[in-house]
């Protein structure tokens, strides 16, 4: 063995190549053996080196491609700076008209309270002059009456412009010859300023509206009596200035409707409270109520305060007879039908007239809050809703609107509970 490896080693010594003469056979052919292993092993190198080199290629494009995606975002980035930076400047840009706006809103909502405040003057102020201008009227009154005591001239004045009145089909005129005095006046009922008058000049009869008392639907109704609207006109004045500008109205056949205190404050809870919109809401405001009532019997509360009185009262919750009677406590109108049995009563009113009463339908009974009766155009409080009817809110109601409990017969009945089985116009309330 160690001669082996010491002939190996000569083998590649150049000094030895003369070695190579002194070998034998078997020796050689080793040797031989030897040098193609070498050279396998070479070739095997180069190939190994030129697949490295392949590979080193393919890194350097792989290096080059990322760096230019490195350049790429890198230039990317400076993009997203660039955008970042205009993003920031116009967010400033924002900012400060934001806080311009800011400032515009503080300035309208300093204005808004300025004419809040200049709107709530206003109206005191012409609270005040409506006041006066009540006053003035009174005056003015005193003193046509001072002057003509009978009403003579102011009748003479309007006579060629009076219309024919029939007579009532069982021969009453009284209400056709009815004299006029403008003394009388003085002691109209103020309340009447804001409620709906429907006036007939064609049949000669003035229908006074109650609010919540189905007053839409006999005006509806009313209406259907004078084909293309001619003939009659609704008004608001006061009974004290249509008399004034109109003493031959004195003469008309005058007729209201009125209805169960308990069911006409359930009708407005309803309608002002349950089923409120902006408009509806603004009427609690004008009477100093920031907010509207949570329950009925809240609303009650309301209705019975000092302050709700008849003499500051809305219309749609001031008493009936504050409406329809006088300073004196006389009925201004000549016959009352009730609610409860409208088309019976108000056909026989009109049947006065020589007037049939056309068919009644209902108006303003869309809400989802209202239980109709079956038989009547007017909605009704149950007795069984504990929401609204108990013994202490009707003590309580019947206290309120004491007046009309009396007056128009329905002391005797609870809220709910139909008035006066189907009462005639013989039995109606008639002025004295």
């Amino acid at each position: 063995m160690e001669e082996h490896s010491e002939t190996e080693a000569r083998m590649y010594d150049p000094a030895g190549s003369e070695f190579l003469s002194t070998l034998d056979a078997n020796e050689r052919e080793r040797l031989v053996a030897l040098g193609i292993g070498l050279l396998r092993e070479c070739h095997d190198g180069r190939q190994t080196i030129a697949k490295l080199q392949a590979q080193k290629k393919a890194l350097e494009e792989a290096a080059e491609a990322l760096q230019n995606k490195v350049n790429a975002l890198m230039a990317r980035r400076d993009e997203l700076k660039r955008d970042v930076r205009f993003r920031i400047e116009e967010n400033e840009s924002l900012k400060r008209e934001i806080e311009t706006l800011r400032d515009g809103m503080s300035g309208l909502a300093y204005a808004h309270g300025r004419l809040v405040t200049n709107y709530n003057d206003q109206l005191r102020s012409n609270r005040t002059l409506l006041v006066r201008l009540g006053e003035l009227r009174s005056q003015l009154t005193e003193l046509m009456a001072e002057k003509d005591p009978s009403g003579t001239k102011l009748v003479e004045a309007e006579a060629l412009q009076l219309p024919a009145l029939p007579a009532s089909q069982n021969g009453d005129t009284s209400y056709v010859t009815r004299p006029f005095n403008v003394a009388a006046l003085r002691t109209l009922s103020k309340m009447a300023v804001s409620t709906e008058k429907f006036v007939s000049t064609k049949y000669g009869f003035i229908y006074l509206a109650v609010p919540k008392a189905a007053s839409q639907s006999v005006i509806r109704a009313l209406w259907e009596l004078h084909p293309g609207a001619t003939g009659a006109f609704v008004s608001t004045l006061s009974l004290q200035e249509l008399f004034s500008r109109h003493p031959a109205y004195w003469r008309y056949l005058k007729f209201s409707v009125v209805r169960h205190p308990f069911a006409r404050a359930v009708s407005c809870y309803i309608d002002k409270v349950l089923d409120a919109d902006p408009i509806k809401s603004a009427i609690f405001a004008r009477v100093g109520e920031a907010n509207l009532p949570s329950s009925f019997e809240e609303f009650v509360g309301f209705l019975c305060q000092a302050r709700n009185q008849d003499e500051n009262s809305d219309r749609h919750w001031v008493s009936q007879s504050a409406l329809l009677t006088d300073l004196e406590g006389n009925l201004l109108v000549d016959h009352v039908a009730r609610c409860e049995s409208l088309e019976a009563d108000l056909g026989g009113i009109l049947g006065r007239l020589g007037l049939a009463l056309p068919p009644m339908r209902r108006v303003n009974v869309r809400s989802e809050h209202l239980s109709l009766n079956s038989d009547t155009l007017c909605e009704q409080a149950s007795l069984d809703d504990a929401h609204y009817h108990t013994p202490e809110l009707e003590a309580r109601l019947r206290e309120r609107y004491r007046r009309d409990y009396d007056l128009f017969g329905y002391a005797e009945l609870k809220g709910g509970e139909r008035p006066l089985p189907e009462p005639t116009v013989e039995t109606s309330v008639e002025r004295n």
